[in-house]
């Protein structure tokens, strides 16, 4: 059986299924892969190894990758064709540059970066695969376990936070350093975000999402990531849009909450960060390395490569922090105009509003540079999967047996 509109093949013959129905049955590797994904989705916020190092989600999501190979033959649909041929575009340019570069200053860091976007680009492909396999299922399961992950981060947030506020600590939580917590709760909230609009959410959890969200605010608040705020700010808005109950309950719930005593004492230490972090627009700028655009505007057609940062006036010795900016002094007006083509795929396929989606994660970016976090790949795999299903419904998960 095929169907030409989105090269789904099923090889052999297989029972039907959905998520949660304990009538049929699936096959081992199917069910193999599913718990590896679920797992790894779970454990994305665990940092076990320094900043920069592979993390266990990643060494999953290599793992399986491998399955689905040796499985299925890493099928895809093939109406996401565009998008998998600009991510391609994109990796294959930035290997040119780093490799250039490398060539001529001899810093093996520079072929790092390439490492990571060709890892960005597996997990893009990942993503539509694993949608090929299981159908609409991919997201139900995907959104309990993000949801499971957010369950664990809050639960330790609510644990320390009189330490944390006391102590005047900014939260980590799992991770490295507290930006990149506020950084998982927008990418994981956008996600829930895109597959709770489009119905792919068991009943029951459907109704906690609003809670899902509080809790994703108070995590990123225990941050005082100032990006992470006004991300999760935008995100929250973007899911209150034409809930008009959820906004009324919105708004009361946070003029109660803002009087309690543990609020009050979160909201004057945010308060205080954001007053001594205040500086006027060039300063800022120049403070997350935009200044190295007209101090050397000479890298902005091709790029400087991503590494060597001793170069630099601004910011020596540290990367640019913001996401698309990094990408134009790294990879020039070039390597800005291959990632605005992977874009313009997505749009093509789902719509204008597709960029309205990524809105929060591009804010969260014009001050960290977050490209290469696996999930800012996988949410574009997700929209085209999601437009794939609301056109070509089933209604069913797909399983399927290698023969």
């Amino acid at each position: 059986m095929a169907n030409p509109a989105t090269n789904w093949r099923i090889v052999g013959p297989r029972e039907w299924a959905t998520f949660g129905s304990s009538a049929p049955s699936i096959s081992a590797e199917a069910a193999l892969v599913a718990l590896l994904w679920f797992i790894q989705a779970v454990v994305s916020p665990i940092y076990v190894f320094e900043s920069g190092l592979p993390q266990p989600a990643d060494l999953l999501l290599l793992f399986i990758g491998a399955l689905l190979f040796v499985f299925r033959g890493f099928q895809a649909p093939a109406m996401a064709k565009g998008g998998l041929g600009a991510v391609a575009g994109f990796v294959f340019y930035s290997l040119i540059v780093n490799g250039s570069w490398y060539l001529f200053l001899g810093d093996a860091t520079l072929l790092i970066p390439s490492a990571y976007y060709a890892f960005n680009g597996f997990c893009f492909f990942v993503a539509l695969a694993l949608y090929d396999w299981f159908g609409a299922s991919f997201f139900r399961w995907t959104c309990v376990a993000i949801m499971c992950s957010i369950a664990v981060q809050l639960f330790t947030a609510l644990q320390i936070w009189d330490s944390s506020i006391s102590e005047a600590v900014r939260a980590t939580l799992f991770f490295r350093n507290p930006n990149q917590t506020a950084y998982y709760a927008v990418l994981t909230g956008t996600i829930l975000l895109l597959c709770g609009r489009r119905g792919h959410l068991p009943v029951g959890l459907r109704a906690l999402l609003p809670l899902v969200f509080v809790g994703l605010t108070i995590i990123t608040a225990m941050t005082q990531s100032r990006a992470g705020l006004a991300a999760v700010g935008m995100l929250v808005v973007l899911y209150c849009a034409r809930r008009l109950v959820l906004v009324v309950l919105g708004i009361a719930a946070v003029l109660v909450a803002v009087h309690t005593e543990p609020v009050i004492a979160l909201r004057e230490q945010i308060a205080e960060r954001m007053e001594s972090k205040q500086k006027n627009l060039q300063e800022e700028m120049a403070y997350r390395g935009y200044a190295r655009f007209w101090e050397q505007p000479q890298h902005l057609w091709f790029g400087a490569g991503e590494g060597a940062y001793e170069r630099f006036v601004a910011l020596p010795g540290k990367e640019l922090h913001s996401t698309f900016g990094n990408v134009l002094m790294s990879y020039g007006l070039v390597g800005l105009g291959l990632l605005c083509a992977f874009y313009w795929q997505i749009v093509r396929f789902c719509g204008w509003y597709a960029l309205i989606d990524m809105l929060p994660i591009w804010v969260y970016g014009l001050t960290h540079n977050g490209i290469r976090q696996s999930e800012y790949w996988i949410i574009p795999a997700l929209m085209i999967c999601l437009e794939l299903e609301r056109r070509f419904p089933t209604g069913i998960s797909r399983y399927v047996e290698k023969r």
